[in-house]
C-alpha cells in the first residue's frame, strides 16, 4: 500500500488545495523552501509523491544557534535520499553592526536567497511552508503594527511567483500527518523562546485560547478571507473608479486635488499605496500617519518622502508623485548634429530637415529652429540658473526665466531639474517649455533644423 493510500484525506485536501494554483503545472521547476522542520519537510514529502519531477530544494542556515549545522546537514541527506539538487546559503548575522530585528532580518535574507536560485535555474515559483497558524500569529503581529486593511489580509497563497499550498491546513494536522507518515524531521528549540513576538503570540495567547476554543484557527482564517475580500473589494472601487481618473506617466503621477478632498482616510491611503505599487505591503501607523498630514496640509511646495521611495509635491491645485527621484546632475553637454546625446535622464537629438517637413508639432519636446541662426555656435545643454534671461518665443524682448517657469506653472520638483540648450551662452530652448523667438523658422529661414528629447529611462509599473 503506497503512502497515498495510507493517508488519502490529507493528500487528496493538498492535491485540492494545489489544483486551485491554476497556473502550477507537475513539469514546472519548483523552489522549495526547506528548513528542516516538520512543515517544510511534509510539504516536500508530499510534492515529491504527488509526482511533481522538477523540485529544487533551497535551504538557508541563520548560523543563530548550534543546531543550524544539524539542520543544514539533516536537509541535504533528505536531498541526497530523494535524489533533488541542494542550495544552501550560511548566513552571517554577526557581520551587520546592527539588527534592530533579527526575524524580519532573517526573513529578507531567506526570501533573497529563494529568488536568487529560482532565477539561477530559470524556474517558475518557490514554495513554502507557511500553514494556518502561521497565518494567525500574522495577522495579531499585523494588529499590533496597526497595519491596517493591507495586515487584516494576512499571508497571500499567492503573491507573484510564491505559492503557500499549506496555509489552509493547521500545524497540528500536519504535524499527525508527519508522525503517521514516519517522516524524520528537526526540530528547532527556538521556536519555544518566547521573547520573539511570533513566538510569545504562539505560546501565550494561541495556544491557551486553543484549549478552551478548539476552532480558533479555522474561525481566524475564515475572518482574513472575508478581510482580505473586503480589501479586494475596496481595490477594485479604487482601480476602476479613482485611478482612471489621475495622469500617470513614466514613474510619476499627478492628482487634482478635488479628487481626493473628500474621501474617508482609508480610501486615501490604499489609493497611495497602489500607486505607489511598492514591495513594502505594511505600513506602519506612523507611515499612514505622515501620509495623511501631508494630504491634509495647505502649505504649497511641501514634499513628502515617502518609506517606498517615492515623492510626493504639493503643489497648488495638484499632487504630483515621482519615483526615485534624484537630484539631478550639474554641469554641461556639448550637442552637435545628428549625435545623440544623453543628460539626465533624457536623449536629445538635433538634426537637419528637409524644406518640405512641416513646421508643426504639437509635442513639446520637439521644435523646429532656424538653422542659419545657430550654425558655427557651441550648442551646450545644461540646468537653469539664477540670474538666467530668456527671449520666449513670441515675446520682443527677453525675460527672467525664473518668471517665465512661474508664469508656466512649472511645480518646484519639475524646476529642479528644468534644462536649457544655449548657442555661445545665449538660450535658445528652455526644454520642454518654449524656443526662443530669435531662432524660430521664418519666410528668410533658408535652413532648418528640430531639437528634440525623449525621457532616457523608468517603466511605469501597471497596478497589481
Amino acid at each position: 500500500m503506497s503512502m497515498i493510500e495510507k493517508n488519502p484525506g490529507f493528500f487528496l485536501r493538498f492535491s485540492i488545495q494545489l489544483s486551485r494554483f491554476k497556473e502550477l503545472s507537475k513539469s514546472d521547476k519548483v523552489v522549495v523552501a526547506v528548513s528542516g522542520g516538520v512543515d517544510s519537510v511534509t510539504l516536500l514529502h508530499m510534492l515529491y509523491k504527488l509526482n511533481f519531477n522538477n523540485l529544487v530544494v533551497a535551504h538557508v542556515n541563520h548560523k543563530l544557534r548550534s543546531g543550524n549545522n544539524r539542520e543544514e546537514l539533516f536537509v541535504k541527506n533528505l536531498c541526497g535520499n530523494l535524489k533533488l539538487p541542494f542550495y544552501k546559503k550560511c548566513l552571517n548575522p554577526y557581520a551587520t553592526s546592527k539588527i534592530s530585528n533579527i526575524e524580519n532580518w532573517a526573513r529578507i535574507k531567506r526570501y533573497a536567497f529563494l529568488f536568487e536560485i529560482l532565477t539561477q535555474i530559470h524556474g517558475k515559483w518557490i514554495m513554502t511552508a507557511h500553514h494556518a497558524n502561521d497565518q494567525v500569529e500574522t495577522l495579531f503581529m499585523n494588529m499590533a503594527k496597526k497595519t491596517g486593511v493591507q495586515g487584516l489580509a494576512g499571508i497571500a497563497e499567492k503573491n507573484k511567483h510564491i505559492l503557500r499550498p499549506l496555509l489552509r491546513f493547521e500545524k497540528k494536522d500536519i504535524q499527525k500527518f508527519a508522525l503517521k507518515m514516519g517522516y524524520n524531521f528537526c526540530e528547532d528549540p527556538s521556536n519555544n523562546d518566547i521573547r520573539f513576538n511570533r513566538n510569545f503570540i504562539r505560546h501565550e495567547i494561541v495556544y491557551p485560547w486553543q484549549k478552551s476554543n478548539p476552532d480558533l484557527v479555522s474561525g481566524i482564517t475564515k475572518s482574513i478571507d472575508y478581510f482580505r475580500e473586503w480589501k479586494s473589494g475596496l481595490d477594485y472601487l479604487i482601480k476602476n473608479e479613482i485611478i482612471p481618473k489621475i495622469k500617470i506617466g513614466n514613474d510619476e503621477f499627478s492628482i487634482k486635488k478635488s479628487i481626493i478632498h473628500s474621501m474617508p482616510n482609508i480610501i486615501k491611503l490604499r489609493l497611495f499605496q497602489l500607486l505607489f505599487t511598492s514591495k513594502v505591503n505594511l505600513w506602519s501607523k506612523h507611515q499612514k500617519n505622515m501620509l495623511l498630514q501631508f494630504l491634509k496640509s495647505e502649505k504649497v511646495g511641501k514634499i513628502y518622502k515617502s518609506h517606498t521611495g517615492w515623492k510626493l509635491l504639493n503643489d497648488r491645485c495638484f499632487i504630483f508623485g515621482y519615483k526615485k527621484f534624484e537630484y539631478p546632475v550639474k554641469g554641461l553637454s556639448v550637442i552637435n548634429l545628428n549625435k545623440e546625446v544623453v543628460f539626465n535622464n533624457y536623449r536629445y537629438n538635433l538634426n537637419i530637415v528637409n524644406s518640405e517637413d512641416k513646421n508643426m508639432n504639437p509635442n513639446p519636446d520637439f521644435e523646429f529652429l532656424d538653422w542659419g541662426r545657430l550654425v558655427n555656435q557651441k550648442l551646450q545643454i545644461r540646468l537653469w540658473e539664477k540670474g538666467d534671461i530668456f527671449q520666449p518665443l513670441g515675446m520682443k524682448g527677453s525675460q527672467k526665466l525664473s518668471d517665465f517657469l512661474i508664469n508656466e506653472k512649472i511645480n518646484r520638483i519639475e524646476k529642479e531639474t528644468q534644462t536649457v540648450i544655449t548657442a555661445d551662452g545665449k538660450i535658445f530652448w528652455v526644454c520642454g517649455k518654449r524656443i526662443a523667438d530669435w531662432v524660430k523658422v521664418t519666410e528668410n529661414t533658408k535652413q532648418r533644423a528640430t531639437i528634440s528629447r525623449k525621457a532616457n529611462q523608468f517603466h511605469y509599473e501597471k497596478l497589481s
